[in-house]
């Protein structure tokens, strides 16, 4: 009887990784397209001397439910970074699906960076950085 339910659940998990794999239906994508205003004042991080550099960047996670059909896709936040380094108001603006998004807004939220530089201080800017997602 062990035996029999043993084997049951073991064919239960391979006939569900078997319709995981045939099946084809289509995944529906919600693009995302925002105007996102760049705070007044500020310039662009790539128009310093010394642009924002990373100090502590994870990767976003890549949505499992587009890894699982193979979807690949992109997505652009703008954040302010303040003379300190923090990251503040990060924004999508643009996504190829809302999944991408909250991924990248996820792990924006974690991320350490240097301050961009202007004469040897540090100043507050904005930076626009696009991230694809691709699966290897």
């Amino acid at each position: 009887m062990l035996c029999g339910c043993r084997f049951e659940s073991a064919f239960n998990r391979f006939g569900d990784q078997l319709l995981e794999q045939m099946d084809n239906t289509p995944v529906e994508l919600v693009e995302i397209r925002n105007k996102v205003e760049i705070p007044d004042g500020l310039p662009s991080s790539e128009e310093l001397q010394v642009p924002v550099q990373p100090l502590e960047t994870p990767p976003a996670d890549y949505p499992e439910r587009l890894r699982k059909k193979s979807v690949e896709g992109k997505a652009t936040v703008l954040f302010v970074v303040d003379s300190t380094g923090a990251l503040l108001n990060p924004q999508i603006e643009y996504a190829t699906d809302t999944s991408f998004a909250q991924s990248l807004l996820k792990a924006v939220q974690s991320w350490r960076v240097a301050p961009g530089q202007d004469d040897g201080r540090p100043v507050s800017c904005y930076k626009r950085l696009t991230i694809d997602f691709a699966l290897k």
